[in-house]
């Protein structure tokens, strides 16, 4: 009889061992997913993920391509490569020429198998209007309930609404899936921030109205790199960056060699990499961003890369010993700054001595040959003009293209002066009709 239990319990504890074992390795087969959707008008939903060997995932979820008095209204979604900063899969590009073709697809469901290497990633999902179409695979599309999707989406870009809507975030949405042994999610921002963290200056996720300043010393010849995605329309830089000499105010980036390229999204986003050589110096760099897109809330799709939305500067390897960020103290005696509209500021300075000086004014450009704001210097000992701001001396000053600046060292005999400045009715300290000047204080 006690044999008999023996065998019995054996026998039982050999059947959960196998019970087990497949639990377990049920357990290990488990996928891991995440999951990512639509927010709401103008934001960006975004997740990161770890793969610790080379992987197929399944991307699978709801898109939307809608058409509305001549706008495009997209959702959708793209992975990139974290290290790389490159798109390693978008839903638009995947999508059929055919799809595209019709005028009014509107929610389209898509499951799709994307191999990618080993490496971390992170992965994006926007809502938002203008953009170019294009693309190559098939969908399911459904094209239920448009007039009450119009009136949540549009209505809420157009009107400033920022409601949310659980109802439409369950609707357009996609996760990516792969076993639990080879995915991980990780925080969202670690990849970006530590670069951040480690470079010169740094400004990422750059919101609107923001105004950065930042200086830093070279103590030999450097290789400088500089990274930025901003807004750019026509010729206009609204979101940007300028590196100046510190001491003559003399622009160093951007300079003739500097490109912008399509940055993803919508057409305005523009990005640029570009390598620099800086000798001995001190150097300001200047960063503003306007009142509308940008990281806060995209009024059109963002960019593929929207976290570096900004700009990022570091030094080679070998040169880091050779740079670093200090407090500039301002070189300016005199300063006739932050005239707003309708101003006429003026200062008197003496100088003891025959000098050499430099002038340094940014103004408004009337768009003919005139200035509408700009300042000049009078000698009240001779009451004659030693100095005035032109069209003709004036150079583009970043912002809207009607923004100038004046870089100009000129020789003053020894005497008594006035420097003044003027403004008419707009486009002035505090009240910009177009995107200010790189240095607007």
């Amino acid at each position: 009889m006690i044999m008999k239990s023996r065998r019995l319990i054996t026998s039982l504890a050999i059947l959960f061992a196998i019970m087990l074992q497949g639990i377990v390795t049920k357990a290990q087969d488990q996928d891991s997913k995440i999951t990512i959707g639509y927010q709401k008008p103008g934001k960006i939903d975004v997740k990161a993920f770890v793969l610790l060997k080379e992987s197929t995932l399944m991307v699978e979820g709801y898109g939307g391509l809608f058409k509305k008095l001549g706008n495009d209204m997209m959702f959708y979604g793209w992975i990139i490569d974290s290290k790389s900063r490159r798109v390693v899969w978008n839903l638009l590009e995947d999508a059929n020429d055919k799809f595209f073709e019709r005028s009014d697809p509107g929610r389209f469901g898509f499951k799709k198998e994307v191999k990618l290497p080993a490496g971390q990633y992170e992965v994006y999902y926007a809502a938002g209007m203008n953009y170019n179409r294009y693309g190559n695979n098939n969908y399911e599309f459904h094209v239920s309930d448009l007039g009450e999707l119009f009136n949540l989406i549009f209505n809420d870009i157009n009107d400033n609404n920022d409601q949310y809507s659980s109802k439409y975030a369950s609707k357009f949405s996609m996760s990516i899936s792969a076993p639990s042994a080879n995915l991980t999610e990780i925080a969202w921002d670690k990849k970006v921030n530590e670069f951040s963290s480690n470079a010169l200056i740094s400004v990422v996720r750059a919101g609107d109205d923001l105004s950065v300043k930042k200086s830093f010393s070279v103590t030999s010849d450097i290789n400088l790199n500089i990274m930025e995605i901003g807004e750019q329309t026509g010729g206009d830089l609204i979101d940007f960056a300028w590196i100046v000499n510190s001491n003559t105010y003399e622009k160093v980036w951007p300079n003739s060699e500097t490109r912008y390229k399509k940055a993803g999204g919508g057409s305005k986003n523009k990005s640029t990499f570009q390598t620099i050589k800086l000798p001995k110096g001190t150097y300001t760099l200047y960063y503003i961003s306007d009142d509308s897109h940008s990281y806060d809330k995209w009024n059109v799709l963002p960019p593929y890369d929207p976290q570096f939305w900004g700009i990022t500067v570091w030094p080679d390897e070998g040169d880091k010993s050779k740079v670093k960020t200090i407090e500039q103290e301002d070189p300016f005696v005199l300063k006739l700054n932050k005239a707003k509209n309708n101003a006429y500021l003026s200062q008197g300075f003496s100088l003891k001595k025959d000098m050499k000086i430099r002038v340094i004014s940014q103004g408004e450009s009337s768009g003919d040959f005139d200035m509408a704001d700009y300042g000049w210097i009078v000698n009240t000992d001779t009451h004659t003009n030693v100095w005035e701001f032109t069209q003709r001396k004036g150079q583009y000053a970043g912002g809207g293209e009607k923004n100038r600046i004046v870089n100009q060292e000129i020789d003053l005999p020894k005497g008594n002066y006035t420097a003044y400045f003027v403004t008419d009715d707009s486009h002035a300290f505090g009240d910009w009709n177009v995107a200010p000047p790189f240095n607007h204080q």
